[in-house]
């Protein structure tokens, strides 16, 4: 490993932002695929860094001699809107109202999407979230489209339970049963919410039509304050990064790449706090060669405006409190 590191010259933090969660995210949908569906190879546990490793190295050659441009993760926020508003959202959608919710249309989607697969080879992981996705009347189109790319690998859906799937979204969860897995956040812990879920229902539903789901309940929260009004030094940004569970949450809203979720929801938003280079127009750059440039050189970034400003602390609260009616959920 080290010999290729020097022949390139690669930074430890491209080494890790790129290829390692790279390696990463493939080595997990592999094992996810055969102890699923017993498609592929089994991999002993005991042998995991073993693979890792080997698979860093082939990210590693496939970029540098086959220039291949793999993505990781990207989520597209298919609608700003939520059943929801919770308080410490940290992807930041309790601070859209009617003025300023952005939802994706199909057609906008397709083009968006097109635009970002022409651009890598694989897209590992794609997510579709909101917001609450099921709230975006053409759910089930961008199911079907997305499902149908040989370029992306896996599809995840976030849901908050709070919303039956329609009939059309079942019936595209079961047509690609195997690529997408529907995963339902269980806030039941939170009495305040109890009434409002439906997990149950959706999982009675989704077990009906054999749709591959899954249930989180092991939601830890943290109290999220938006953005700081003082920035951090390079040095506390970088040791907060390297620790960041949303680093790497690449997320297309409206047209724009971003490195992480919050970051992408505050730049929609107009906040100050995000910085010109921290995403990419990529309906700015006419180019293939050009958007692929941009996506590594944001990749190769060290540190970033928004990283700088993060205001996240370590202090556990309730998942899913809701901001009280007349309650003016701007907290930066």
């Amino acid at each position: 490993m080290q010999e290729l590191i020097d022949k390139y010259n690669i930074k430890s933090n491209f080494l890790i932002d790129y290829f390692k969660i790279n390696a990463s995210t493939r080595l997990n949908i592999e094992q996810v695929k055969f102890l699923k569906w017993q498609e592929g190879k089994f991999i002993p546990p005991i042998r995991r860094s073993k693979y890792l490793e080997t698979y860093m190295k082939e990210e590693i050659e496939n970029f540098y001699t086959l220039k291949q441009l793999n993505l990781h993760q990207t989520a597209f926020c298919i609608t700003t809107k939520c059943s929801l508003k919770c308080k410490y959202c940290n992807s930041m959608m309790q601070y859209f109202n009617k003025d300023t919710h952005k939802t994706y249309s199909f057609e906008g989607f397709k083009t968006d999407f097109d635009l970002l697969i022409d651009t890598v080879d694989i897209l590992r992981r794609l997510v579709l979230m909101g917001g609450e996705p099921l709230l975006n009347e053409d759910f089930a189109q961008i199911i079907e489209y997305a499902a149908q790319n040989n370029k992306v690998e896996h599809i995840l859906i976030h849901s908050n339970a709070t919303i039956i799937p329609s009939d059309e979204v079942v019936e595209a969860l079961k047509k690609y049963n195997k690529k997408v897995f529907f995963w339902l956040s269980d806030y039941s812990v939170n009495e305040q919410l109890n009434k409002r879920l439906k997990i149950k229902e959706i999982q009675a539903l989704l077990n009906e039509n054999n749709v591959w789901h899954g249930i989180r309940k092991d939601h830890v929260w943290m109290k999220d304050f938006g953005f700081n009004q003082i920035p951090m030094s390079d040095a506390d940004t970088i040791k907060i990064r390297n620790t960041c569970t949303w680093s790497g949450a690449w997320q297309m809203l409206n047209g724009t790449l971003s490195h992480c979720f919050k970051s992408s929801a505050a730049k929609e938003l107009g906040f100050k706090h995000i910085g010109k280079d921290d995403y990419i127009n990529l309906h700015s750059l006419k180019t293939k060669d050009e958007r692929r440039k941009a996506i590594i050189n944001l990749y190769k970034k060290n540190v970033l405006q928004s990283c700088k400003y993060c205001y996240k602390t370590s202090e556990p609260v309730t998942p899913g409190e809701q901001c009280e009616i007349g309650e003016k959920c701007l907290i930066n």
